[in-house]
């Protein structure tokens, strides 16, 4: 007769349970759609359609069922999985999934990322917004094993019909577009914004690095 830890191994070929004691998602979890499909539905139409629809900044995401009991829903790792799944084509199928017409789908494009706030290690607004950016330029974050800024880096140059290796260009329209945002607005990190423009996919990533380490 085998132990439960021999029979996960024999039968579904796992080494350990994959579930976390603590009951919070660490990575590498299994995930399907499939366990909770109206909730996953639910997900995608009003934390991300309905806030694109609404213009709507903040959101809440729940566990609790209608009666006030846990439902054991996996928030983390359903937010982990949303942003993956925007990101795979610029949020374009999610939309499209949700109910958004075809011909405003262009006009709403985004991206996604996860960042997990820790009041133990955590000050402000600005780990956070840090932390995101950090995600946004890990490859193994982004579809087909390049980071989604990699992926926006490619999409302004083809948008603005730019030469892959002119980086002039492309910071000049990325200056263009911030203008545009606002007169007002602080100028962007040249360092930053250089390391973006680098055809060099790691480039951005090293940078965020640095100002960790240096940070640290």
């Amino acid at each position: 007769m085998s132990d439960k830890y021999q029979h996960m191994a024999e039968a579904w070929g796992i080494e350990g349970n994959p579930f976390p004691s603590e009951a919070i998602h660490q990575g590498g979890e299994p995930y399907s759609t499939d366990v909770f499909p109206q909730e996953n539905e639910q997900f995608f139409k009003k934390l991300v359609y309905g806030a694109v629809m609404d213009r709507r900044g903040f959101s809440f995401l729940w566990s609790k069922g209608a009666n006030g009991e846990d439902t054991g829903f996996g928030k983390t790792t359903l937010l982990k999985h949303g942003a993956q799944e925007i990101d795979q084509d610029f949020g374009q199928t999610v939309l499209r999934n949700a109910g958004m017409k075809k011909d405003r789908i262009q006009a709403n494009l985004a991206v996604a990322s996860y960042a997990s706030l820790n009041t133990l290690s955590s000050g402000g607004v600005y780990p956070i917004l840090f932390a995101a950016a950090e995600y946004l330029a890990d490859p193994k974050y982004g579809p087909g094993g390049r980071s989604v800024l990699a992926l926006l880096r490619d999409q302004i140059i083809a948008v603005n019909g730019l030469e892959q290796d002119d980086l002039e260009a492309l910071r000049a329209a990325i200056l263009k577009a911030r203008r545009e945002l606002g007169s007002t607005l602080p100028p962007l990190n040249e360092e930053a914004l250089r390391a973006f423009c680098s055809p060099d996919d790691t480039d951005i990533a090293d940078f965020l690095a640095g100002l960790q380490h240096r940070r640290a």
